[in-house]
């Protein structure tokens, strides 16, 4: 009996998150079979950026050439990442061992609501409040970490945060964007999409990180069990988002292929497959903030290449908006 309660005592203590103290800066604690280094972190981080902004160019490419079937393209990605996990596992980058499908579950339908909402989001409203959604994935990740998990964070944090908020705001937020549909953003059922992505979307980055801990999972398996729930249950969304009719000539079934767009799709499932894999280390790695932060990074590096490969302008008002950005990322690494 007393070897028992030990167990149960120890077994409650490993769920307990520790208050930060008032000058640290925001951390969701890694597993003992993880133990990622920082120097692995890093180099996840990295691969998660680059891998993220090529996506965004190679998915760009894909949509100009008519393909507009967003959730069959997350369907396919999810496959994809599946073969490339089994490929890992193969060739012994990570153990295999069951994980309870029931927790799995928890993260893998949080992070298909999200997916299916942020979609519904930015078919649904203009592209300024779709980035305004993904703006609001910090405070609400920084809220329902407080309320549900006790963390405490520090001033300098919270105001590193919300310069980077402020400034993503400025420079993707822009009249051309958003303001000019004040009327067309009128309809609830849109803001509804968006109050969903965000919540969604919050709680899926917390959950992959403390479902690493809680499980002793390492990034590889968990977001293998993952991927493969993502992939089923996001199947019955696709015929009500994606065109699938039979007798439209603009629908999936009817699609040309051809050998370029076909290349470009695998393209893109592979970056996918990089993005999801990484993002996992990334959370194991660090905590839900600094994927967020990195998240807004992304968007800065977006814009940019956008002006350097898309020939886009940016007017002084982005341009303001991202030397506030930055600042609030350098200024939050410092802490």
């Amino acid at each position: 009996m007393g070897g028992e309660e030990k167990k149960n005592d120890d077994l409650e203590e490993g769920k307990t998150l520790i208050k930060e103290d008032s000058e640290t800066k925001p951390s969701i604690s890694t597993p003992n079979a993880v133990k990622n280094s920082k120097k692995t972190g890093i180099i996840a981080l990295a691969a998660n950026m680059i891998s993220s902004v090529l996506l965004i160019i190679v998915n760009k490419r894909i949509f100009v050439s008519g393909f507009h079937y967003v959730l069959f393209l997350s369907f396919i990605h999810f496959i994809v990442t599946c073969i490339v996990l089994h490929a890992m596992l193969s060739l012994g980058f990570f153990t295999f061992r069951w994980l309870p499908l029931k927790e799995v579950a928890k993260v893998s339908g949080v992070c298909t609501v999200a997916i299916v909402a942020m979609n519904l989001s930015l078919s649904a409203n203009t592209v300024g409040v779709y980035q305004l959604a993904k703006l609001l994935v910090i405070p609400v990740v920084v809220i329902v970490q407080y309320c549900f998990y006790g963390k405490v964070f520090s001033r300098n944090a919270l105001l590193s945060l919300l310069l980077l908020v402020v400034g993503v705001g400025v420079a993707t937020i822009t009249p051309e964007s958003g303001s000019s549909d004040v009327d067309k953003e009128r309809d609830p059922l849109r803001f509804i999409y968006v109050l969903v992505a965000v919540v969604a979307q919050s709680f899926c980055q917390i959950l992959i990180g403390s479902k690493q801990t809680e499980l002793d999972a390492s990034p590889s398996l968990l977001v293998m069990f993952q991927m493969h729930l993502n992939t089923v249950m996001i199947l019955p969304f696709i015929p009500f988002i994606d065109n699938v009719s039979f007798s439209d000539p603009d629908s999936l079934w009817n699609f040309v292929w051809t050998g370029e767009i076909t290349g470009v799709v695998i393209l893109s499932c592979l970056l996918a497959g990089v993005l999801n894999i990484s993002g996992f280390f990334v959370v194991g790695c660090f905590s839900p903030i600094t994927y967020s932060v990195a998240g807004h990074v992304k968007t800065i590096a977006i814009i940019v290449c956008g002006v350097l490969v898309f020939a886009e302008s940016v007017s002084p008002t982005s341009a303001f908006g991202i030397v506030l950005a930055v600042g609030g990322v350098i200024w939050w690494s410092s802490l």
